[in-house]
């Protein structure tokens, strides 16, 4: 069964490593994903690479009701 967009809250982003350029495309999708009502969490790794705020990848996996990479 497809869910829709509304049934989930939380997602989670696992990024390319060694990419910091896909900084700005993760932030239009991350502003998207808000507009949606969906609050975006990013790994602790991904976020170190793109000078953001991050959580532990465990804990993400756990608070998070889909994953994106």
């Amino acid at each position: 069964m497809i869910k829709e967009i509304k049934d989930y809250s939380t997602a989670g982003f696992v990024l390319k490593p060694n990419a910091p350029e896909i900084k700005d495309i993760f932030l239009k999708i991350k502003e998207e994903f808000e507009e949606f009502g969906i609050e975006v969490f990013l790994d602790n790794k991904s976020a170190k690479m793109i000078d953001m705020e991050g959580i532990k990848f465990s804990k993400m996996c756990k608070k998070c009701d889909f994953l994106v990479s």
